[in-house]
C-alpha cells in the first residue's frame, strides 16, 4: 500500500529501495562537532533524549575523530548486544533479552560493560554533504571508520522475495533484530516524499512475526476478572521466547 499510494506518485513504479535489518536496541545520536566526538544521546521524544556519551565512547564501531574536520556531522544508529555477548556475559547474571541489556548498558553514567556495545550506524545528517544515493551514504559512512547496517538495494518488484529470504536468515544473524527497514534509495526522490514530524513518508518498517514455540499444557485454572469475568489460563512447561520465560496463556 506504500510503494503503491505513496511511493509510486513521486517514484514511479518500480523504484530503486535499500534495505536494512530493523536492529533491536537503543536508538542513538552522535555529534561529531569539528572532527571530534562531541556527544551521543538517545533520540528520546526526537527533539530531547539523554546524553550517553560516557557508554557510547566505549562501544564497538565509535570512532573518537572523522575526518569531517569543519562543521557538525550527526551519525545516527543502533547501540546494541551480540546475542554471543549476551550469553556470555549478561545472561548468566539474570538479564532476561539482548535488549535490555543493551538498554540499560548504554544509559549507565560509570560506562560498565559499554565494552559489549556495538554502535550500527544506519543513517547521518552532515553540513553541506550530498549523496546520489542512500546507498551511496552508507558507503561514506563506513570509509569514516563506522560499522554501518548491513545494505541491499533492491527493485520494488523485487521486495517480496527478498523479504521473504530473510525468514531463515534472521535466526543466524549476530544481533537481535525484528524487522527490516525500507528506503527509498534515491536521495532527490527522499527530499521530494519528504516527512512529517519527523516520520518520513520515504521509509517504512516492515515487522516480522511474533516468535513463537511450542510447550506443553499442564493445567487450566480460571482467573476471575473484577466484574465477574472468568477467563480460563493455561498454565505451560516453562518456555524462553526471546530472553522471556512464558508459564501462563
Amino acid at each position: 500500500t506504500w510503494l503503491k499510494s505513496t511511493v509510486s506518485g513521486v517514484c514511479g513504479k518500480n523504484p530503486s529501495l535499500a534495505i536494512q535489518p530493523k536492529l533491536d536496541g537503543s536508538s542513538i545520536e552522535i555529534m561529531y562537532r569539528n572532527g571530534k566526538f562531541h556527544r551521543a544521546s538517545t533520540r528520546g521524544d526526537g527533539i530531547e533524549g539523554e546524553d550517553v556519551s560516557v557508554a557510547i565512547r566505549k562501544a564497538k564501531g565509535v570512532p573518537q575523530t572523522i575526518s569531517v574536520k569543519n562543521g557538525d556531522v550527526f551519525v545516527r544508529g543502533e547501540s546494541i548486544i551480540s546475542i554471543a555477548d549476551w550469553e556470555k556475559h549478561f545472561k548468566p547474571e539474570g538479564h532476561k533479552n539482548p535488549r535490555n541489556s543493551s538498554n540499560v548498558t548504554t544509559s549507565r553514567d560509570d560506562g560498565e560493560g559499554a565494552e559489549h556495545l556495538n554502535f550500527i550506524a544506519f543513517n547521518v545528517i552532515a553540513d553541506g554533504a550530498k549523496y546520489a544515493t542512500f546507498h551511496d551514504k552508507m558507503y561514506w559512512l563506513s570509509s569514516l571508520g563506522f560499522i554501518v547496517a548491513e545494505t541491499h538495494v533492491v527493485s520494488a518488484e523485487d521486495l517480496p522475495d527478498y523479504i521473504a529470504s530473510w525468514v531463515n536468515k534472521r535466526a543466524k544473524f549476530p544481533f537481535v533484530i525484528d524487522g527490516l527497514v525500507v528506503k527509498v534509495n534515491n536521495e532527490s526522490e527522499q527530499e521530494k516524499l519528504g516527512e512529517n514530524n519527523n516520520r518520513p513518508y520515504w521509509a517504512r518498517a516492515w515487522k516480522f512475526e511474533s516468535e513463537g514455540g511450542e510447550s506443553v499444557i499442564e493445567s487450566i485454572t480460571w482467573d476471575v476478572g473484577t466484574r465477574g469475568t472468568i477467563t480460563p489460563v493455561a498454565v505451560i512447561k516453562p518456555l524462553d521466547v526471546a530472553g522471556v520465560t512464558i508459564t501462563n496463556i
